[in-house]
């Protein structure tokens, strides 16, 4: 197997206890009780982004060393998942540890174990010496975990030794990324750890992988969802990509043991283009693809035929077979985006790329020339020229994108993402946190937990009232300052003003009914903290009830935390301590499909 890019190494050290007893493997009646890592915290959140699992996701893992796997994995909340604020257990098959892991007497370059000792001892205090003896050595093992960009729920598990015996060079950390070893230097033992790429921490993004997979199958997507979803951050990081600034980047050989980490060079930036423009009314064709504008001719303004940068990035791109280029096309609905593309609109589907072709506007003017070269009498657009575009759902100002247009588009629907908010605030939903008791709102990342469950509340009566194009993104609750709790209630208070009502209100115009169903108002006159439904004056009788809704940042103390409780949705609420009672009543047995009956019944014995 070829050598791939790795976006992120996890590692444990041995040192410890712990981890020596997890993939030694289960003793019966000893505190040998478990075999599977228990992540916490920054560990378990870089490991469910690095394999594309949700927060408190479950998923099969699979685990690969050379010669041999074990597809028996499995990565999933913890019984204390809440309490513990979100710790994992990363799973293996029971008392088989990935191989590379175990113990073996006389191991050597050739074995998968590197560790030296005794496997399988049953007594628990001839294997608490085996441990000891392995600490007194002085190698210093450290359990590897690898995972390789774009290969999914899949860690490639390795051992090296930082400090290797005479004879034992093969397996010595020097053979690690000096990041990787960097890091494993301030991580305390068994706390375990982890190491992100550059170029790891843009591919392990969830819409970035699904915009390149979409890729594979057409040269042209669309993100298409509500304000604030993260569709422009997600363009930056496919930009990065090819924005053809060399970079280094570590690769990784699955089928070698020892010294499989390499480096490689990203293309040179020769072979790479990107453009990156924001569609405006007043773009067209001639901006775009080619037109006559003005220019400065022997200090004379003048009229010249201009390139635009579709024309050149399609030259640039077939202008040698490893070029690549990227058009990112902001705001593409804030234009007339059919206009603008004009007759290169029959040239976008992936069948018509190298092979359909148009006359070249002013062909029979001066010879002209892009990027890659002069420009012919015809134009193609290759298959190299890659179009990513974005769309506010939304935006209801500019007129409905055209549906010749809109078809030749793969169109990835971008939602508000709860977990990424959730991962980004350090939102803590542990311990005897209740969202609707605001006594129980201890800390600032308690607050958070509110935050994030006002923004679901929200959403979800917004999707019944209005439809998915007009969800809140996540954006609105992004920048809470959570320094403490009166600054995270404050900043909230703030954010709803500011970021969520603002923006209902542009959503609800002349529509109180619709307004005050979102924000859980009734129909009577009294109304909730939130808002409140004001009488017309006597002379107006015959007009409704009209709805105002409150200042939250006027509120202070009780009256505020009573105003957010108004905005929760009560079946999110029952579900938060449902959760809360079934996390904390997980039964023994459960997971059985990777681990014995019972086994889950000590996994707290060496938290």
């Amino acid at each position: 197997m070829t050598a791939n890019l790795v976006d992120a190494v996890f590692f444990w050290s041995v040192v410890g206890t712990t981890n020596f007893k997890v993939t030694y493997g289960r003793r019966p009646g000893s505190s040998y009780s478990k075999d599977f890592h228990q992540p916490r915290h920054d560990l378990a959140r870089a490991i469910e982004k690095t394999l594309g699992v949700g927060y408190g996701g479950e998923t099969p893992v699979e685990w690969r060393w050379p010669g041999g796997s074990d597809t028996r994995g499995l990565l999933k909340p913890a019984s204390d998942f809440a309490q513990q604020g979100g710790r994992l257990n990363l799973r293996w098959e029971t008392d088989h540890a990935p191989a590379p892991w175990r113990a073996i007497p006389n191991p050597t370059a050739a074995t998968l174990e590197t560790l030296q000792g005794t496997p399988d001892l049953t007594d628990e205090t001839k294997a608490n010496q085996q441990h000891a003896a392995i600490v007194a050595s002085g190698e210093r093992p450290w359990l590897v975990a690898v995972h390789l960009v774009g290969e999914g729920p899949v860690l490639h598990a390795r051992l090296v030794l930082e400090n290797p015996a005479p004879g034992r060079a093969f397996a010595s950390w020097d053979n690690l990324p000096q990041p990787v070893r960097d890091e494993m230097q301030r991580t305390r033992d068994d706390q375990g750890g982890f190491y992100l790429f550059p170029e790891g921490e843009l591919m392990s993004d969830k819409l970035v992988h699904r915009i390149l997979a979409a890729f594979e199958d057409s040269p042209n997507v669309l993100l298409v969802g509500p304000p604030g979803t993260g569709k422009t951050v997600a363009m930056e990081k496919v930009s990065a990509l090819y924005s053809g600034t060399p970079a280094p980047s570590v690769t990784f050989d699955p089928d070698l043991l020892h010294g499989a980490f390499g480096a490689s060079e990203t293309p040179p930036s020769s072979s790479r283009r990107l453009v990156s423009l924001l569609f405006h009314p007043s773009y067209s064709y001639e901006h775009f693809v080619m037109g006559l504008l003005p220019d400065i001719v022997d200090g004379q303004v003048a009229v010249k035929p201009h390139v635009g940068p579709l024309l050149e990035l399609a030259q640039f791109a077939a202008h040698a077979p490893d070029n690549k280029a990227l058009l990112v096309l902001d705001e593409f609905n804030r234009g007339n985006a059919a206009a603008i593309f004009g007759d290169t609109l029959g040239l976008l589907d992936q069948d018509k790329r190298d092979v359909a072709f148009v006359d070249t506007p002013y062909k029979h003017l001066t010879p002209m020339t892009a990027l890659g070269g002069a420009l012919g009498p015809t134009t193609t657009l290759p298959k190299d020229l890659r179009v990513l575009a974005a769309m506010n759902s939304a935006d209801r100002s500019v007129a409905p994108l055209d549906a010749a247009l809109r078809r030749r588009f793969s169109i990835i629907h971008v939602d508000p993402d709860v977990d990424v908010l959730r991962r980004h605030l350090k939102a803590d939903f542990s311990g005897d946190l209740k969202v609707s008791d605001p006594a129980t709102w201890t800390t600032p990342e308690r607050v958070a937990a509110v935050a994030v469950r006002i923004l679901e509340s929200l959403n979800k009566r917004i999707e019944f009232v209005l439809g998915r194009d007009f969800l809140l993104g996540q954006s609105v609750f992004w920048h809470l300052d959570l320094t403490d709790v009166d600054c995270a209630l404050t900043s909230l208070a703030a954010a709803l003003d500011n970021r969520v009502l603002g923006t209902l209100a542009l959503s609800f115009t002349d529509d109180d009914e619709g307004l005050a169903a979102v924000l859980n108002i009734d129909g009577a006159g009294a109304g909730k903290a939130a808002a409140k439904w004001a009488t017309p004056p006597i002379e107006l009788t015959r007009w409704p009830n009209r709805l105002r809704p409150a200042r939250f940042q006027d509120f202070d103390g009780p009256i505020l935390r009573e105003a957010l409780v108004s905005l929760l949705d009560p079946t999110l609420i029952a579900a938060h301590d449902t959760s809360e009672v079934a996390s904390a009543s997980d039964a023994p047995g459960e997971g059985t499909a990777v681990v014995t009956e019972g086994a889950d019944k000590d996994e707290d014995a060496e938290a």
